[in-house]
């Protein structure tokens, strides 16, 4: 199968296996991300819908995103990327890597832009039974249907809400 010019472009600019169009999306996803302001001192754990998101990926389908995951995720999140980056390395590094594989799930999977990641091996099994793979799109969908419902799957969340003390900054 041939590639398209355009792909073909597009892969030796990046090394990775993506369409011009995909390129264009993870530069626009990438410029948004890059605008949001970095706020000091506010941890994602107070922000319980935030952190929700961050543990729903995490648990469910990757333990680091590439980066344009976390970037999507930033975005969708209203956090700096190096916010996002952080909490998953920290959370990352909390995992023994022996661990990761026989208690946690993960395995190493090559994604169809080429990149590498951990991924839940419960997330790589959805994607054969429904018959996808996890792009860049795939996930933005599930990010994007997690996102508008997430207290849908967590049920304490609008009650817990009301209970944690949320983050002010000092101006």
């Amino acid at each position: 199968m041939a590639k398209s010019k355009g792909k073909a472009k597009a892969s030796r600019r990046t090394g990775l296996n993506l369409s011009a169009a995909q390129l264009a999306r993870r530069q626009e996803i990438k410029t948004l991300a890059m605008a949001i302001v970095t706020t000091k001192n506010s941890p994602v754990n107070r922000d319980i819908a935030k952190l929700a998101l961050h543990q729903k990926v995490a648990d469910d389908i990757v333990l680091l995103p590439p980066k344009h995951w976390m970037n999507l995720i930033a975005v969708k999140t209203n956090r700096a990327p190096a916010q996002v980056d952080n909490w998953f390395r920290n959370r990352q590094q909390r995992i023994d890597p022996e661990k990761a594989s026989d208690i946690f799930g993960y395995t190493d999977h090559t994604l169809p832009s080429g990149e590498m990641a951990k991924m839940a091996r419960a997330a790589l099994s959805r994607a054969q039974t429904r018959n996808f793979s996890w792009t860049d799109e795939q996930f933005e969908r599930v990010l994007d249907e997690w996102w508008s419902n997430i207290s849908d799957f967590y049920p304490e969340l609008r009650e817990r809400g009301r209970t944690i003390p949320h983050y002010s900054s000092r101006v």
